[in-house]
């Protein structure tokens, strides 16, 4: 894991000997509510945020765990200058504090930020927002600087609200410049200008229609730069990607303001650009999600948006990817499959999930939401259309029975395993609704847990299975319990879950296991005990 850290890091901005800094995993710890993962990280230096970003992007995508990683900093000795220090730890502050105050989102106006070695002065807007942060806000930034990187800072927020009396000047003098060069328009211009077709006058200035695969601008030259590089600081660039959003809203001048969303499966770009109702609806006619695009334009910090934005002047389309296929001869049916109804744990949309079974030529898959069950419309209204069959399921929380002194199921604390619920006829589904309606309502906690009584009353018609590393099945195996408490837990399942080696990767790397061979060996005995509990 250590090498990530050391191949995200952009050491040439650093400005200090990468021989002398030194980065250390001293543990790792996991939130049994939330199942987040943090790891705690000792370092002598402060790590670029864009950095930081990116190394957990990294192992999000390694372990299959996204939006679960979290890194905490650790730092002793310091090996960078005092102003270096103030400069790098301060977006890590950004995150901590401002994120979670959006009236403080909303007043501060990140990009004009001054640093000094003694003081940090924060421009805001307004006066009663600047008089409020001077307060508690203060004090907690100062705190975070004395406390986690051993320096005395005064943080000072005073009202800019001046800015928007300049932007307004700037605004002002532009428009007095185009009146004047519309002005000294030439007859022969004007005569010209006149001719042109009443189609293309709805276009905007600098603005035409679609040239074969050029729906903006001009056509793209310049070399193309992988997404994940994309930085406040990378100015004029380049990038290619497959849209997975793309929306607009109205400007008080008429125009649009079209907002689109690339990625290449790795990371994303946010895309924003200006331009007319007709050049929109240009826009909207060749791009779908999914359409492959290159986009030239300038990247920066939006403080508005507060994030990077690639605002663009050029947009191709590109030759769409070929989509995924399934070769095999033998077809399988997917039991473990989780769409963005899946609360930070699923991102597929359920018609689209449904149509690429369909594609692959399955002839029926499972829908397993953590939880809940609302995709169910979307897929059946999505399979109505093709032969396939819809699995109605869910993953679900099973509860330990562990009782408190009055007898009751303790079922906010007590631990809690995966279950694969399936419903294998109608019985089964309304059984399957009666379940995730009682542990909504009657065994909610921070998600719906389900007790093994209630999952006993209402079991007909519903087939069980293990589910994946985190169900009580492997866990068995994994902690290496007797073969009679083994043959227990299975008598419980009607089918036991092999994962492939990749999803647990994880256990690989946090140090759960040694190694891939582990993995395997828990698989093998996992797969022989299953066949020993059918024969039995």
């Amino acid at each position: 894991m250590i090498e990530i850290f050391e191949e995200s890091i952009s050491w040439e901005k650093l400005k200090i000997n990468k021989e002398n800094c030194s980065i250390e995993i001293t543990r790792g710890s996991i939130s049994r509510e939330s199942e987040i993962f943090t790891i705690y990280v000792s370092l002598n230096f402060i790590v670029p945020y864009n950095d930081h970003l990116k190394i957990i992007k990294l192992i999000e995508d390694k372990v299959g765990a996204s939006g679960k990683i979290r890194i905490e900093y650790e730092y002793n000795d310091i090996i960078q200058s005092k102003a270096d220090i103030i400069k790098s730890y301060f977006p890590y502050l950004t995150e901590r504090i401002f994120v979670r105050n959006s009236y403080i989102a909303r007043t501060v106006q990140q990009d004009g930020i001054d640093f000094s070695d003694k003081f940090i002065k924060i421009p805001v807007v307004g006066a009663i927002a600047s008089e409020e942060l001077n307060g508690d806000v203060k004090k907690l930034i100062e705190k975070a600087f004395k406390e986690d990187v051993g320096i005395d800072i005064v943080i000072e927020f005073y009202n800019n609200g001046e800015i928007y009396e300049d932007k307004k000047r700037q605004v002002l003098d532009k428009d007095k410049k185009d009146r004047k060069e519309s002005r000294s328009l030439t007859s022969e211009t004007k005569a010209r200008t006149s001719s042109v077709t009443a189609e293309k006058t709805k276009y905007g200035r600098g603005e035409a229609p679609v040239s074969g695969n050029i729906l903006l601008g001009k056509r793209i030259t310049k070399p193309i730069s992988p997404l994940g590089s994309i930085n406040k600081d990378s100015g004029e660039t380049v990038v290619e990607g497959n849209v997975f959003k793309l929306e607009s809203k109205d400007t008080k001048t008429g125009k649009k303001i079209v907002m689109m969303f690339i990625t290449d499966e790795n990371t994303s770009v946010y895309i924003k650009c200006f331009m007319s109702q007709t050049k929109w609806h240009d826009i909207k006619s060749n791009i779908n999600i999914g359409s492959r695009v290159k986009v030239q334009g300038t990247a920066e910090y939006d403080s508005y948006e507060r994030c990077v934005v690639l605002t663009a002047r050029s947009i191709e389309k590109g030759k769409d990817e070929e989509g995924r296929r399934d070769d095999a001869e033998i077809k399988r049916v997917e039991l473990h499959a989780h769409t963005k109804m899946s609360a930070m744990d699923g991102l597929s949309d359920p018609v689209e999930m449904i149509n690429l079974a369909v594609s692959f030529g399955h002839s029926a898959v499972a829908v397993t939401d953590h939880g809940v069950v609302q995709a169910f419309p979307d897929c059946a209204k999505a399979a109505s259309k093709s032969n396939i069959k819809i699995i109605y399921g869910l993953e679900g929380y099973l509860v330990e029975e562990i009782t408190d002194s009055k007898g009751n199921i303790d079922y906010k604390t007590n631990r809690t395993n995966h279950i694969i619920l399936l419903a294998k006829n109608q019985t089964g589904l309304k059984n399957l609704y009666k379940i995730v309606s009682i542990s909504h309502l009657s065994y909610f906690y921070r998600k719906p847990r389900i007790t093994r009584a209630l999952l006993d009353k209402f079991r007909e018609g519903i087939i069980v299975g293990g589910a994946c590393e985190a169900g009580e099945i492997y866990q068995a195996f994994l902690k290496n319990k007797s073969d009679e408490e083994k043959m227990k837990i299975a008598e419980r399942y009607d089918y036991f879950e092999i994962q492939p080696l990749c999803n647990n990767q994880f256990m690989v790397d946090n140090g759960i296991v040694d190694s891939v061979e582990d993995l395997k060996t828990i698989n093998k005995e996992i797969i022989d005990k299953s066949k020993k509990n059918i024969v039995n």
